[in-house]
């Protein structure tokens, strides 16, 4: 018996931990070897540059840098302590007041990484007994933030579809005789698809149920809105209907981190002082903070924007032929 087990363990063979890789499905890693502008060199070769999320050009542009390079002179790279302790400097909380007046918001709060925004501020607001409904198309932060919430009822409605989402509210809302708190959770520009989220829509249903809108303009703040202020703008909606919104500062403000704001701020200073012990233990840079705050009332980044929304205006009489043609 002793030497049949011996055998059988000889002849074993393990399978493989992961799947063979064909010559076509290997991961061949592009490295950047220079700024990530409109034009850069991957692996030796100069490309035109179409996966970039630096919307209005900002990388590298002169003034950018020169406002980094000064940051580092005077403070260094970092502040090699995290914001609870005596991590926190001027830079952040300048950045911090001009980000809340740019938008119009009472203040907001600046983290080190863009994707530990929204993964901090969703588990934060919505509470074990909350009702957390969630546009299907939303991005993977979004996704892994939701996952952070646990115990949390969750619920899902169609890609940009409104009736699905007043369905919804009217089956877990006006059916119950205590209705429980309700979050909405969109994104104003949907990273996966490029749509544009129905705002106004959205802001009716949160009116006429009671509900509470989190957002995250990552990919609209900058871009959308006369003045880049986003989808609010866009829409002509008071930023105050909004209670939670996040962005990363990584794409249009050409940053590192991120920021949370919305008519929360205005709600108790004490709940934005909670917010920021959350992440009492996060470092934040100091030159990039730096590139944030000329950016926000950069007439170059303001010369973008109206190159956008001529573009766009081209975009859209190119595909009105195209319609009439076909």
């Amino acid at each position: 018996m002793r030497q049949e087990i011996d055998q059988l363990c000889d002849d074993w063979t393990p399978e493989s931990l992961v799947p063979n890789v064909t010559e076509y499905k290997q991961d061949v890693t592009q490295v950047l070897e220079s700024a990530a502008g409109t034009h850069t060199v991957i692996n030796g070769k100069s490309v035109v540059n179409f996966a970039s999320a630096d919307y209005l050009g900002l990388i590298g542009h002169e003034k950018i840098v020169d406002s980094c390079t000064s940051a580092v002179e005077k403070y260094g790279v970092g502040s090699c302590g995290p914001r609870g302790f005596y991590g926190t400097m001027d830079v952040h909380l300048d950045c911090e007041a001009r980000i809340a007046k740019f938008l119009g918001t009472s203040d907001s709060i600046l983290y080190s990484y863009g994707l530990a925004t929204i993964f901090s501020v969703l588990p934060f607001y919505c509470q074990k007994t909350n009702i957390i409904l969630v546009d299907e198309g939303v991005h993977w932060g979004i996704q892994n933030g939701l996952l952070l919430t646990k115990k949390k009822t969750i619920l899902y409605f169609k890609h940009n579809d409104m009736t699905s989402l007043e369905n919804i509210l009217m089956e877990t809302m006006l059916n119950q005789k205590r209705p429980k708190k309700c979050f909405i959770v969109v994104e104003a520009v949907y990273q996966n698809s490029g749509q544009i989220a129905p705002l106004d829509e959205i802001i009716r249903l949160k009116d006429k149920f009671g509900c509470r809108v989190m957002m995250d303009e990552s990919n609209s703040f900058g871009v959308l809105g006369h003045s880049g202020r986003g989808l609010t703008e866009y829409y002509g909606i008071p930023i105050e209907k909004i209670d939670v919104i996040t962005a990363t500062m990584g794409h249009s403000l050409a940053s590192e981190g991120g920021f949370c704001t919305g008519s929360f701020c205005s709600e108790s200073q004490r709940v934005v002082d909670h917010v920021r012990r959350i992440y009492k233990f996060s470092v934040l840079f100091t030159f990039y903070v730096r590139v944030v705050t000329p950016t926000l009332i950069s007439s170059f980044g303001q010369q973008k924007l109206c190159v956008f929304r001529i573009f766009a205006t081209i975009l859209s009489k190119c595909s009105n032929f195209c319609s009439r043609r076909s």
